[in-house]
């Protein structure tokens, strides 16, 4: 159970996967780093962050509260583990701009901070935790309605191969 709790936190902490070379092995100039925070600052970073944590708190709150009958998760969470993480919201901006620097030129992080700072870009920036919570339920519930159907149409086919399929 505790392996369980340390797999939620370390994945909502990182919210993506690491990518292939560390940001902070690429050379950034001062200029794109600078463009780039003040992107992620436009995008409001801190407040998605804050969005984020606050729409996966509850599987928080059951994963601690699944390690032990005694374990009050919902304290722990608002109590400790919320405010320690919002401490680190200016770092986790920091972060997230060196990401965008090393994916995009002075001109377009310009250019996409120039959107974020527009109504819809402000809208765009709040609604986008909710948005991707939305598509990966959809992307599920999809997923798993046509594997089970290819499963079912093209059983022999998969089982040539020595799949071994579900009954």
């Amino acid at each position: 159970m505790r392996r369980s709790w340390l797999i939620i936190v370390t994945v909502f902490l990182l919210f993506a996967q690491s990518p292939d070379v560390s940001v902070a092995d690429q050379k950034i100039s001062p200029e794109v780093r600078q463009a780039a925070g003040q992107l992620a600052v436009a995008m409001g970073t801190a407040d998605l962050m804050r969005q984020t944590l606050d729409l996966i708190g509850n599987q928080i709150v059951a994963a601690i509260n699944n390690q032990s009958s005694a374990a009050n998760g919902r304290t722990a969470v608002d109590e400790i583990i919320m405010p320690e993480l919002s401490k680190g919201s200016d770092e986790m901006t920091a972060l997230i701009g060196d990401v965008y620097a090393s994916h995009f030129s002075l001109e377009e992080l310009n250019k996409l901070r120039a959107f974020y700072e527009t109504p819809l870009g402000r809208k765009t920036a709040r609604e986008m935790p909710m948005i991707i919570a939305e598509a990966d339920r959809v992307g599920d519930a999809w997923g798993e309605k046509t594997i089970l159907e290819i499963f079912k149409e093209r059983a022999e086919d998969l089982r040539a191969p020595g799949v071994a399929l579900p009954r």
